[in-house]
């Protein structure tokens, strides 16, 4: 492993991951609303969500999708209707959020839901893979040996969940959830709204490429 991609490497996905977007907005809203184990859970699906852009980098299986303009968009429509869809239960349920019993069997969530919606919504998002195509192209050498790339691969899932289970375990804290679910009815309206924001600017990016 060359040292000094490796370290470009970190330092230009620490900037990514830590920076807000579907991935933040899914892991945040699993935690106040479920607890801090649908937190992690939700990172952990997140983090297996980057082996697919991993593998498309690393391969060189990714250069299909940057050129694939249909590709692109397929993946965006797809990933624009599922965060849209999350974005509208959100909202629907705030009409009862006063009510909200989360200790309640409506209150919890199953092991696999959590771990699905981080997997899904970062493993469909296509601009994840075309960060990692120009992360891996930028940064890596032609002449780095294909076990390095998937060494470097291996440190970025792991780096990813990390950052999305430490996020989990701040949030999903049970004195800081307690006190957001004082505020459910205005957390949900707000996860809600930004979750639609994110689709809609998906959906946005797909009119403007037709």
């Amino acid at each position: 492993m060359i040292l000094s991609e490796f370290i470009a490497i970190a330092g230009i996905h620490f900037l990514a991951v830590v920076s807000p977007g579907p991935d933040t907005a899914i892991v945040i809203n699993n935690s106040v609303k479920f607890g801090r184990s649908a937190g992690i859970l939700t990172a952990a699906g997140v983090g297996c969500g980057i082996i697919i852009h991993v593998l498309y980098s690393a391969l060189g299986i990714g250069y299909i999708v940057q050129q694939s303009v249909l590709l692109q968009q397929v993946m965006m429509t797809i990933a624009a209707i599922y965060l849209g869809y999350l974005g509208v239960m959100g909202l629907k349920s705030w009409a009862s959020a006063y009510d909200a019993d989360f200790d309640s069997p409506q209150g919890q969530i199953s092991k696999r839901k959590p771990f699905l919606n981080g997997f899904i919504t970062n493993g469909l998002n296509p601009k994840a893979t075309l960060f990692f195509i120009a992360l891996f192209t930028a940064v890596v050498s032609e002449q780095t040996p294909l076990l390095d790339r998937l060494g470097y691969g291996v440190y970025l899932v792991f780096a990813t969940f990390a950052w999305f289970a430490f996020l989990a375990s701040v949030i999903g804290h049970p004195r800081i959830q307690k006190q957001l679910q004082q505020s459910y009815k205005v957390v949900n309206v707000v996860m809600g709204l930004l979750l639609l924001l994110i689709a809609f600017r998906l959906a946005w990016s797909i009119v403007y490429e037709m």
